[in-house]
């Protein structure tokens, strides 16, 4: 994932030092602001997008789960797989009942 992050940041070099400037030329007159904007806040900012971004990875449905045409059928967080949740409701319906 870094090696990734590491090629972007290469690809998109002068975007990303123009994007840069910008955001802290805001604070330039205040360096106190200036580091708590880069040393907090932009690190907070990018650790969100990673884990948003491993999170919809994690959750992906492959192919042959949306081929399936069920609408009921997603990833289940409690067993790590994916699950029928039709069966899964019949299968708690019983424990309730008995």
């Amino acid at each position: 994932m870094k090696f990734f992050v590491y090629l972007g940041m290469v690809a998109l070099a002068s975007f990303l030092l123009a994007v840069a400037t910008f955001a802290v030329g805001f604070f330039s007159s205040n360096a106190k602001v200036e580091l708590i904007f880069v040393m907090i806040v932009t690190p907070m900012c990018m650790n969100a997008f990673q884990f948003w971004l491993t999170d919809n990875f994690i959750k992906h449905t492959s192919e042959s789960d949306r081929d399936r045409g069920s609408p009921d059928y997603r990833y289940d967080n409690v067993t790590g797989q994916h699950t029928d949740l039709e069966k899964r409701t019949e299968t708690l319906d019983m424990v309730k009942c008995g």
